[in-house]
């Protein structure tokens, strides 16, 4: 699925979002609200530490931490959730600087390897900013099997590496490493959790009585210079191409944030990586939710969108509030679809973003829109 053809002039390094990453506070917490509100879950969760956590590097420089790690996918993707418990990493970075949030996406490169890719991406100045292994004992139905002797780390144990993306492209970029022909899907499946939230359910791959939530179908950036952004993407990193939107009236119509008529204009860019829409956005006059979240936590991540099959548009938007989510900001693209952002900072760390169309559909129904530019073109 894709916006424009692939441009011969980029690398197109990262072929999928496999990973949402939210960095909170207190893991256990979050996690319950998620499952017991949003109907996310069940979660896989693990307390890692030394010596399950081994080779850490935070800067180069060896640094033992501690963390908790919760895991659930929705759709194809995984959304996870960490905790710093000990030591100085780039999680406690974010939390200090930004507070609660989507600190990084986990991208897969296709066929290029770990070391391939880090080692393509350090020429571009991406270096490695945080790294370890994780040797998490694996269950097999009813047998459990011991972790892996360390001398077949290198080949047989999980490499996670966090790359210096942030100031290019919003957010940081993690790539992971998994034994041979180990999809991530069937690696999560296979190791065996700490414990599970909610208690009883032990399926990963199953989903909540209360579920209702099926897809993440968008991932939203806010930016203060979305070309400079969209270029970074570009030049640097190899993501594109980019259709790039100016969104005002009469195109961007009744418009609302919490119930009150505003009259706003946006710069928005969009382009897909495998199957998922990245969206950059980049506010200009008017009152909007964009605003008010770079004030308080910058340019970064902050929403995603997801999509139901048991419930369409407005009951989305009336189950939503009765979980105590009501919509933050709403309005019309043209007359193609209809978007509503609900309030799940509380439950989530993030907001959630509806749409009244098919997510399958969103690709044709923004062919339709005129661009501003399309970038590399």
């Amino acid at each position: 699925m894709q916006i424009t053809k692939k441009s011969p002039s980029l690398n197109h390094l990262f072929t999928n979002i496999n990973q949402v990453c939210i960095v909170t506070n207190n893991c256990d917490e979050t996690v319950r609200c998620l499952s017991k509100y949003l109907g996310i879950g069940p979660f896989k969760c693990w307390y890692h530490q030394s010596p399950r956590l081994f080779n850490t590097k935070v800067y180069g420089k060896k640094v033992d931490w501690k963390m908790k790690i919760a895991i659930a996918w929705i759709g194809n993707i995984q959304l996870e959730v960490v905790e710093n418990i000990e030591g100085n990493t780039i999680y406690s970075e974010y939390l200090k600087t930004k507070g609660e949030g989507v600190q990084h996406l986990l991208f897969d490169t296709g066929n290029l390897s770990l070391e391939q890719s880090i080692n393509q991406l350090a020429k571009l100045d991406c270096s490695v900013t945080q790294e370890g292994m994780l040797n998490i004992p694996v269950q097999l139905g009813f047998i459990n099997l011991p972790p892996t002797p360390r001398f077949l780390s290198n080949l047989l144990i999980p490499k996670f590496a966090y790359l210096d993306t942030e100031n290019l492209a919003k957010t940081t970029f993690e790539l992971l490493k998994l034994p041979p022909f180990l999809p991530l899907k069937s690696g999560i499946s296979i190791t065996k959790p700490d414990y599970w939230i909610p208690e009883g359910n032990k399926n990963i791959n199953s989903s909540l009585p209360n579920s209702f939530i099926n897809q993440i179908f968008k991932v939203g950036i806010l930016t203060y210079d979305i070309d400079k952004t969209v270029r970074n993407y570009v030049k640097t990193l190899g993501i594109g191409p980019w259709k790039i939107y100016t969104l005002q009236e009469p195109r961007l119509l009744q418009t609302k944030v919490r119930g009150k008529n505003v009259s706003l204009s946006v710069r928005m860019a969009v382009t897909y990586i495998g199957n998922t829409l990245l969206e950059l956005v980049q506010p200009l006059d008017g009152e909007s939710i964009y605003h008010e979240l770079l004030s308080t936590q910058g340019e970064g991540v902050h929403y995603i969108g997801v999509s139901s099959d048991k419930l369409n548009f407005s009951e989305l938007l009336e189950h939503f509030s009765k979980l105590g989510c009501p919509v933050a900001m709403e309005g019309k693209l043209e007359n193609i679809y209809q978007f509503a952002y609900l309030d799940t900072k509380p439950l989530a760390k993030m907001m959630m973003e509806v749409v009244s169309i098919p997510v399958n559909k969103i690709s044709l129904a923004l062919e339709s829109l005129q661009p501003d530019e399309i970038y590399p073109n």
